[in-house]
């Protein structure tokens, strides 16, 4: 989901809802607008086993001059073992020039490696300024889901 400015440029996203029991089962859950705010709405049940995480993933785009993306541990692992996939990802500021992107998508690649290795999350940033500084880790904390 996108976050857009008065100006109708985009500021930033929130990923898709996410909610995690205790026992680490799954959690319906979806988003709804109320006038200018968000709401993420969880779905307990009786077999909902209390506390229940949700943790919104938002980053900022444009607004603050960096961009942040976790990536589930299924496409950190698809990232790791393809270079075409990674490309697929990358910010839209992105330089457009072929050896660039190629080293930009070795190094996430290898980025992608380690955070599968280490059992965490790919973790990518870039700053949004002139000479564009791209930063690839592992991410290990809530945010860091399966799927």
């Amino acid at each position: 989901m996108a976050v857009v400015g008065g100006e109708g440029v985009i500021v930033g996203q929130v990923q898709s809802p996410w909610a995690v029991d205790a026992d680490g089962a799954e959690v319906p859950t979806q988003y709804r607008i109320e006038g200018t705010t968000l709401v993420q709405q969880v779905q307990i049940t009786g077999d909902t086993e209390f506390p229940v995480v949700v943790d919104p993933c938002v980053s900022s785009q444009f607004s603050w001059g960096l961009w942040t993306h976790v990536l589930s541990k299924d496409l950190t692992a698809t990232m790791a073992s393809s270079t075409v996939e990674v490309a697929a990802i990358l910010p839209p500021f992105t330089p457009t020039a072929g050896p660039v992107i190629a080293a930009i998508a070795s190094i996430i690649r290898l980025a992608a490696s380690n955070a599968r290795a280490a059992g965490g999350c790919l973790l990518l940033r870039a700053a949004v300024t002139p000479g564009d500084i791209y930063w690839a880790g592992t991410y290990i904390g809530s945010r860091c889901r399966a799927r």
